[in-house]
């Protein structure tokens, strides 16, 4: 399983829905770990790390390849706990010169650990940093609706 080219995956993102994994990772002293986004959909937002599932592989394949990707740290998916499904709609994509729409089916996961240890997220070419949100304090504004509603759906179940 590999990532395609970047031109036969703009003709997908054109075309149809994209599956995709979210990790809402909690933390115990009441804390969500988000990145900062630096490319559209989602631009200069916080959002919760993520990725899509590429053709071919199994959801738990794609669950411990996305962690070991944006958390630096490998997880098996039966550490997970299935939140949802949810659907994204952006009216823009990462070809910011062109009317591409995004459309996302997200499958949100929940991953909580008692303690933080930054050292090991990863910075990937999609955020410029990571930031551990405190949920009793945080600028929604900065954070994007779409995690918006994950803090709400957490918050209203701890």
């Amino acid at each position: 399983m590999n990532f395609i080219n970047d031109s036969e995956w703009k003709i997908c993102v054109q075309n149809v829905p994209i599956y995709a994994i979210d990790l809402i990772i909690y933390f115990n002293d009441h804390k969500l770990l988000m990145g900062k986004r630096i490319n559209n959909p989602a631009k200069n937002y916080y959002f919760v790390p993520g990725g899509r599932i590429l053709k071919n592989e199994s959801r738990k394949d794609a669950f411990k390849r996305i962690t070991k990707n944006e958390i630096g740290k490998s997880i098996p998916m039966n550490k997970s706990k299935f939140l949802g499904i949810y659907e994204h709609f952006y009216s823009n994509s990462k070809w910011e010169q062109t009317n591409i729409s995004t459309h996302y089916i997200v499958e949100a996961r929940y991953v909580g650990f008692d303690k933080h240890n930054q050292n090991f997220f990863n910075l990937s070419s999609q955020h410029s940093s990571f930031e551990l949100i405190d949920l009793d304090n945080y600028d929604p504004n900065q954070i994007h609706k779409y995690s918006l509603i994950y803090i709400k759906e957490l918050t209203k179940n701890l």
